[in-house]
């Protein structure tokens, strides 16, 4: 990774893991776009141009944009990105409150599980609600996971006994937790996606949680020992 970004560095005078990161921004500042700065406007009117043929769509209207804003800067791939970044990040500063609200809006879409795409059938017409099923089945998943992490604080803040559960299970909710506040926090409108990754912690927390109220329930209901 490092010799990757020191070569991004050295070949483009770009610091980063990629030269296109700089452009995803402006799904969280593209709401905001109208109110950018005169310094600037070249990149500003581009982008609200193609917004409009987008029926005012911000999630990833920068891609259409980018062709059109090369030729008015005279800027090359990775200045455009860098450019833009430092205009999505003066652009979020100054609309801390708008900025919160798709934060927490791309949070609770980490939950929700992967869309299809309708074209993409390979069982026919069973592909639908056989999809459908797989993402309700995630939605109660990621709701179990929800109330097992509200019942660990609670535990933590000596509220309610609960069961013990093997020490792995904080990790792997950490990680759940911090993977998902990341991404909100840098990316906007595919967050389904970067919760992929992070379903199988989702799904083992919730069955050590499962494993653990059922042993306790046993436990409860034997008979004591004369």
């Amino acid at each position: 990774m490092v010799v990757w970004v020191g070569y991004l560095g050295v070949t483009f005078d770009y610091v980063g893991l990629q030269t296109a990161s700089g452009f995803g921004w402006t799904n969280h500042a593209g709401a905001f776009m109208k109110d950018a700065p005169q310094r600037y406007a070249t990149i500003r009117d581009i982008y609200l141009r193609h917004e409009a043929t987008h029926r005012g769509q911000v999630i990833n209207t920068i891609w259409s944009s980018i062709p059109d804003m090369q030729k008015a800067t005279g800027q090359t791939y990775p200045e455009l990105s860098e450019t833009v970044q430092s205009l999505s990040f003066t652009l979020i500063a100054s609309h801390p409150v708008g900025y919160a609200r798709q934060v927490a809006t791309a949070f609770v879409g980490f939950w929700k599980g992967l869309s299809i795409d309708k074209t993409w059938n390979p069982l026919g017409t069973l592909t639908g609600p056989i999809w459908r099923l797989c993402r309700y089945l995630w939605l109660l998943v990621s709701f179990c996971f929800v109330v097992v992490v509200l019942g660990l604080l609670a535990t933590r803040l000596h509220l309610i006994p609960l069961p013990e559960l093997p020490s792995p299970t904080g990790w792997m909710v950490l990680t759940v937790l911090i993977s998902g506040i990341l991404q909100a926090l840098v990316e906007y409108g595919s967050a389904t996606r970067f919760g992929m990754p992070t379903q199988p912690f989702v799904s083992v927390v919730v069955m050590l949680a499962l494993g653990a109220w059922v042993t306790g329930r046993r436990r409860q209901q034997r008979p004591p020992t004369p």
